[in-house]
């Protein structure tokens, strides 16, 4: 009887280390699950490269992140990173600067680049340049967002490594060669 208890464990705890095994595989490589650029073509000789996700700040409040990478007959319109917090919970300070920080001393002032938004875009949207944050970043790491608030306060989000990788990816990504076409 306890022969058949033994192979019975065994055959459990084998069972759990392929689980845990697999798990650290998908932790090692979380581009292979998590990825989300997307590619629209928003109009002829015009597209855009996306990632959108959410990011929790200090106080647990999902803010939704967007960088998006758009090229304009071929050329290069740069890198731009939206947040949006949930209405009413936080209103942007539409002029400031973003502070985007690492563990390791690099820092970075970004402008607020609204562009792209309406002229009476609600309070809870900001909208940053990225390209030179990306393009001065030489390894995955985490980095700290402090958003400038209306209040005059800062609100910090997080952003993980495999979310820099992902961003990393979308920066690189050169102008399509063939022109969209509606029509075919």
């Amino acid at each position: 009887m306890t022969a058949k208890f033994r192979r019975w464990g065994l055959a459990v705890a084998i069972g759990l280390w392929i689980c845990c095994a697999g798990g650290q595989v998908a932790m090692a490589h979380p581009l292979t699950t998590l990825a989300s650029i997307h590619t629209y073509h928003e109009r002829p000789a015009q597209t855009t490269y996306r990632s959108r996700l959410t990011l929790p700040d200090r106080d647990d409040r999902a803010w939704q992140a967007t960088l998006f990478h758009r090229y304009v007959g071929g050329e290069d319109q740069g890198i731009l990173l939206r947040l949006v917090a949930f209405p009413g919970s936080a209103r942007v300070a539409p002029s400031g600067h973003l502070r985007v920080s690492t563990g390791t001393g690099l820092e970075w002032q970004v402008p607020a680049n609204d562009a792209t938004l309406p002229a009476n875009r609600p309070d809870n949207i900001g909208q940053y340049a990225f390209d030179q944050v990306l393009a001065d970043l030489q390894a995955p790491i985490p980095l700290t967002l402090d958003v400038p608030l209306a209040s005059g306060r800062t609100q910090q989000l997080v952003v993980a490594p495999y979310v820099v990788v992902e961003w990393q990816v979308l920066a690189a990504m050169a102008a399509p060669t063939h022109s969209y076409s509606p029509d075919g």
